[in-house]
């Protein structure tokens, strides 16, 4: 029990993280280059970073069985400090603070996010579930999460919200790291394993990389048909550039195309069920960064959505555990977000209750559907720890890399007052990946023999 308690709130910390220091940074810092306004004309670099570090530390934990000591949580807190100081970086206001500083706390947040894989897929069902379940829960609220719980500005320096919460994330993740050293039979340990060729341990890595390289390629063609201001016009942070269908259309095409990448690796590491993993994250991808684009989105300041979010992950874990093969839990998930965007998007002329229903059906779908999904994964992957977190980390990349190609979109959602095409091109796409995740689903009896393993 205690290991379980501390792992969640260690991985609920950890998904407060990557939501708002990787996914919500990376969203604005997109926007801003498609405005033609520095720093990047690519889109912004936390997502390669993120991706391709965390591939990078899960080959170097394959390489060899882990020190009895040395956790996943233990390398997730090794991260944390870089997040620290890319804030410390970001908030000297030096020359060159705008690539140092996103750069350290990308590769920070990249360790950090291997460490949070290894730890699950090395815990017992029970701790894992519970692990799943807090990261689900920190990265589908962190908005919320971070307008409820920001220090007093009268505490001194070191309580500002830059240095509270990566400095609450570190504590967090020692705990857990401590506790599993204490009780080293809550960690799961599984060093005996059988272990992949060293082609095979490169393979995720030269996916990822791939991936990264189709998104910024894709970010700089689809760029050319975005209607840029005239030169002296001064743009406002949240203006937007006209975007034609076209580009809508192309930029899905992009999101698409990188899913097929590491659904590749994903298919050649596993099978079908591994590809379904690809393919929620894909459909979860505009949802999840656009809620990460305006903590005002879903109501904020509602207690109720926090605990429904919180229960919705636990019980989609629990079910993806106990009935694994009576219902794609994950699918229902989806296919929830995907009604909830509707419902959100009529809010502005049916009232406020259509408003409160799509940030409920939203926030239950997206907790609910990648806690079950983590879990199926998990369940039915076999191999060496790193081996698996690796598998976990395909459908995660597709989360942070095709929800970046597709970042305009969510920024034209997340602003939007009523339903347009833009909505619905969001929610088509959430609800096309759900009907293909229903469509690679496997048969009852296979899913519940896969996970009882």
């Amino acid at each position: 029990m205690p290991a379980a308690v501390a792992a969640a709130f260690a991985a609920w910390a950890a998904g407060i993280m990557l939501g708002h220091w990787g996914l919500g940074a990376a969203l604005l810092r997109l926007h801003i280059g498609y405005l033609d306004i520095e720093p990047s004309r690519l889109g912004a670099l936390e997502p390669a970073v993120i991706t391709i570090t965390a591939a990078f530390t899960l080959l170097v934990a394959g390489l060899r069985p882990l020190p009895w000591w040395l956790s996943g949580w233990a390398i997730s807190a090794g991260g944390l400090p870089l997040v620290l100081a890319g804030s410390c970086v970001e908030l000297a206001d030096t020359p060159g603070n705008d690539i140092v500083a996103p750069a350290l706390a990308s590769v920070g947040l990249g360790v950090m996010l291997a460490g949070v894989l290894l730890a699950a897929v090395r815990a017992p069902v029970a701790v894992r579930a519970a692990i799943v379940s807090g990261f689900a829960v920190g990265l589908v609220l962190c908005p919320y999460i971070l307008t409820v719980v920001i220090p007093p500005s009268d505490l001194p320096r070191v309580f500002i919200p830059e240095l509270f919460f990566p400095g609450t994330a570190l504590a967090l993740a020692l705990v857990a790291a401590a506790t599993a050293v204490i009780r080293p039979g809550a960690a799961g340990l599984a060093a005996d394993a059988p272990r992949a060729e060293a082609t095979g341990r490169w393979a995720s890595v030269v996916a990822v990389g791939t991936a990264v390289l189709v998104l910024y390629a894709g970010n700089l063609v689809v760029r050319t048909g975005i209607e840029q201001p005239p030169p002296g016009v001064d743009i406002g942070f949240w203006d937007r550039p006209a975007v034609s269908d076209a580009v809508r259309y192309g930029m899905v095409v992009l999101a698409v195309a990188i899913t097929l990448v590491l659904s590749r690796q994903a298919y050649r590491r596993g099978n079908a069920e591994l590809v379904r993993w690809t393919v929620l994250c894909l459909a979860l991808a505009a949802p999840l960064h656009t809620v990460a684009t305006n903590s005002l989105y879903l109501t904020a300041g509602r207690p109720w959505l926090f605990m429904a979010g919180a229960a919705a992950a636990g019980l989609g874990a629990l079910a993806a555990i106990r009935a694994a093969g009576r219902l794609p839990w994950d699918t229902l998930g989806a296919g929830t977000v995907a009604a909830g965007m509707l419902a959100h998007a009529v809010g502005p002329r049916e009232g406020d209750l259509w408003t409160a229903v799509g940030s409920l059906l939203i926030v239950v779908g997206l907790c609910s559907a990648l806690s079950a999904g983590l879990i199926r994964m998990s369940s039915t992957t076999h191999g060496a720890p790193a081996e698996v977190a690796g598998s976990a980390l395909l459908g995660l990349a597709t989360l942070v890399l095709a929800g970046h190609a597709l970042s305009p979109l969510a920024v034209e959602v997340a602003e939007s007052a009523g339903f347009d095409g833009t909505v619905l091109t969001v929610a088509s796409l959430a609800g096309a990946s759900a009907v293909l995740l229903a469509a690679l689903s496997g048969r009852p009896r296979e899913v519940e023999r896969a996970s009882a393993h």
